[in-house]
């Protein structure tokens, strides 16, 4: 049969072009296979340089679809973490989806979802699905949407973006199972074939693989909670390694800390280690204590740069060097080269290319005006623009949003809320001047009250984001990295 624009006589070209179409099918599936035979016992720093995803990121807004996993939370009233999905739509036309809860024990349950243009919506877990642990799986009609979870209880609340993909790699640097600590690992599943998990743990007393924490099998479209403390008992820091021998999934870190730094934190772990990570907020003061926590996954030493940008004068670094599988927590309020007072951002090089996973807890109590725990890994990448989906600035909620400019050349900021549809600007929070290597922090309540309150954050140059939500009156404060817009 001859094609609309071939000559009667000629070859016809389909078979030819079915034979190109063929060769180019076969190289894309070698390439895929490829790089799905990367050697499970290989480096860290090897795999993890094979994924882009090292951190949430929001869909363009051309995207005809935006999928957000949350993994981890409790879904009972008298839960230690009664968790929240608030889903943030930046685009200017109403978006449809659905959020499916998926428990511990029981079915999972899909309800629809409306999201206006410019606003936000906020599912509560427990009212969807009761069951002691629930994750949660948000699908949109669009891009431009940004999903965080919240969880709070008796201890606090705490804040952390939900993953826009899954891994089969998955790593935090900090957690403790201390006396009156409690660490549990989500564990969510959200495709149809089960995973089988491996996990392993570098301490502050050394390695600990128990066989009971390797071959976990999480069922397809479920998810599980694995408590640290059953094993790996009695260890103040306790970095975290999960790897799926099949499958991909999802991890949430959930720590509960009793004692005298009383407090509760909830963490998405990171899908990679990188060689770069950047920590916008910062403070050394009576009754606050910040530490860093550095691990290094890959089988080769890690040399690694800590440097500090002060909001007043300067700052040495810190220069470590960790071995391989190895962590180390630095503390900065036992250092005299960080200045008490006075706020500074953080940034954590590696300086022989070694890829590592970094975190900053922070632990606020009496005399200090906060009261509460937070436990976060940094940002490892900049951008121009910034979603905040979960926050809010009223009388019992104090918040705050810190820029950190890491580049060489001088950023204006501009923040705006979403109001129900339209971009609200918020007075005295334009074109604010970040200069380069420096942070700004900003009270969003001194210039807005406003229960609910997503922002977008603009600059001129690439910047880093991050946001404070603090209670007033009652324990509680929540650090977490915004979610960049591409």
């Amino acid at each position: 049969m001859t094609s609309a624009g071939s000559e009667p006589g000629t070859a016809d070209p389909a078979p030819a072009r079915r034979k190109t179409v063929c060769v180019v099918l076969a190289a894309l599936l070698a390439a895929g296979l490829l790089v799905d035979r990367i050697p499970r016992g290989a480096d860290a720093g090897t795999a993890g340089a094979q994924r882009l995803a090292t951190m949430p990121v929001a869909a363009p807004p051309s995207s005809l679809s935006s999928t957000w996993f949350c993994a981890g939370a409790t879904g009972t009233p008298d839960g230690p973490a009664d968790g929240t999905v608030v889903v943030a739509n930046a685009s200017h036309r109403e978006l449809t989806g659905t959020v499916t809860v998926v428990p511990s024990q029981g079915d999972p349950r899909t309800v629809p979802l409306t999201v206006g243009p410019r606003a936000r919506a906020v599912v509560r877990q427990r009212e969807i699905v009761s069951a002691p642990y629930v994750a949660a799986l948000v699908e949109m009609d669009g891009g431009d949407v940004v999903v965080e979870h919240e969880v709070a209880g008796p201890l606090g609340l705490s804040t952390a973006p939900c993953a826009s993909s899954a891994s089969d790699r998955w790593y935090l640097a900090e957690g403790s199972t201390a006396r009156e600590d409690t660490m549990l690992l989500a564990l969510y599943n959200p495709f149809p074939e089960d995973a089988i998990v491996d996990l392993s743990f570098s301490t502050d007393q050394g390695r600990a693989v128990p066989s009971d924490f390797t071959g976990i099998v999480v069922k397809g479209g479920r998810m599980a909670v694995v408590n640290v403390g059953d094993h790996v008992r009695r260890r103040n820091h306790i970095a975290t390694v999960v790897a799926a021998r099949t499958g991909r999934l999802v991890v949430d870190r959930i720590q509960l800390r009793g004692g005298s730094a009383r407090g509760l934190s909830l963490a998405l772990a990171a899908p990679a280690p990188v060689r770069q990570w950047y920590f916008p907020e910062g403070l050394v003061a009576d009754g606050v204590a910040e530490r860093y926590h550095l691990f290094n996954p890959t089988g080769t030493e890690a040399l690694v740069s800590i440097e500090l940008a002060l909001e007043e004068g300067a700052a040495e670094p810190f220069d470590l060097t960790i071995a391989p599988r190895e962590r180390l927590t630095v503390v900065a309020n036992d250092e005299e080269r960080v200045p008490r007072g006075v706020g500074h951002a953080a940034i954590v090089r590696s300086l022989n290319g070694v890829p590592v996973v970094a975190e900053r807890s922070v632990a606020a109590a009496a005399p200090a005006p906060r009261v509460g725990t937070a436990d976060t890994l940094g940002s490892p990448r900049t951008g121009r623009s910034w979603l905040l989906a979960a926050g809010g600035a009223t009388d019992t909620l104090d918040e705050w949003v810190i820029v950190l400019n890491p580049g060489t050349v001088a950023a204006t900021v501009s923040i705006q809320g979403l109001a129900a549809g339209q971009l609200l600007p918020v007075e005295g929070l334009q074109e604010v001047a970040v200069p380069a290597g420096r942070r700004v922090a900003v009270r969003l309540t001194d210039h807005v009250k406003r229960e609910d309150l997503a922002l977008l954050v603009r600059a001129t140059a690439p910047v880093v984001v991050e946001r404070g939500l603090y209670r007033v009156g009652s324990p509680g404060l929540a650090l977490s990295s915004g979610v960049p817009l591409r």
